[in-house]
């Protein structure tokens, strides 16, 4: 199978935006997500996610990218 998407996952760099852009002027569609290292760090004694401010970010950089492609297959024909 061939997709048109990549997903653009992220450490720490601010190279993203630059990357992002050179692939949507090919045609591409780009979504963005954050490596979360280690994420075992982050579980507390009942393995309960304690995100911190890099992960709360994160989320949201991820939601935002969700509702932006929701939004443009919202605007794609439905298929009969």
């Amino acid at each position: 199978m061939i997709s048109n998407t990549i997903l653009l996952v992220q450490s720490g760099t601010d190279l993203a935006p630059h990357f992002r852009g050179r692939l949507e002027d090919r045609g591409y569609t780009v979504v963005e997500a954050v490596n979360v290292p280690f994420a075992v760090q982050f579980l507390d004694d009942d393995r309960e996610v304690r995100a911190n401010e890099a992960m709360i970010l994160g989320a949201e950089g991820m939601l935002r990218e969700l509702a932006r492609l929701a939004a443009l297959l919202r605007q794609l024909p439905t298929a009969v």
